[in-house]
């Protein structure tokens, strides 16, 4: 299987995203997670062939977090920015889907399928925050239309991922 991951990876079809791990004194999980740089190709290998038939399936979120973790990727990338996307999920689940390091700061980013907002969609994020002092800002990006701010959150809607990026990297 690994010698598939990296002809994956060497054919620029997907990539690796390392957790993030500090000075926590939580168990983390320590393998990478992957990613296709392709959301229909990992589509047409879950055998989804019909692009409606995405909403219905039970990796809708999977999906729709592949189609953002790509986007990020891919700014990163063409913009020849030198640094690392990570995740972080510890043994009591708490979970950041992507831990931007840029700058000596954190960029800490959610990413639900949702299209309305609730509580619970962004909880992890605070909570990370509390662990780690070098948070600069969060993020939830969902599958709604509209951008706005909460308290401490930029609710950034999926249309408008390399708007985000642009605040994080480009000031």
């Amino acid at each position: 299987m690994q010698h598939w991951i990296s002809i994956i990876e060497a054919s620029f079809l997907g990539f690796k995203v390392l957790p993030y791990f500090n000075n926590f004194k939580k168990r983390i999980i320590r393998s990478p997670k992957f990613y296709f740089s392709d959301t229909g190709l990992a589509a047409w290998l879950l055998n989804i062939r019909q692009a409606d038939s995405i909403w219905s399936s039970y990796m809708n979120g999977a999906l729709f977090e592949n189609l953002i973790m790509s986007e990020i990727h891919k700014f990163i990338n063409n913009n020849g920015l030198h640094t690392q996307i990570y995740f972080y999920k510890d043994s009591n689940d708490l979970e950041c889907d992507c831990i931007i390091e840029w700058d000596s700061k954190l960029y800490l980013i959610e990413i639900k399928s949702a299209q309305t907002i609730k509580k619970e969609l962004y909880a992890n994020l605070l909570k990370f925050k509390k662990l780690e002092r070098n948070v600069d800002k969060l993020y939830l990006i969902y599958g709604g239309d509209k951008n706005y701010k909460l308290t401490d959150i930029n609710v950034i809607s999926w249309k408008n991922v390399c708007q985000a990026m642009k605040e994080i990297f480009v000031k």
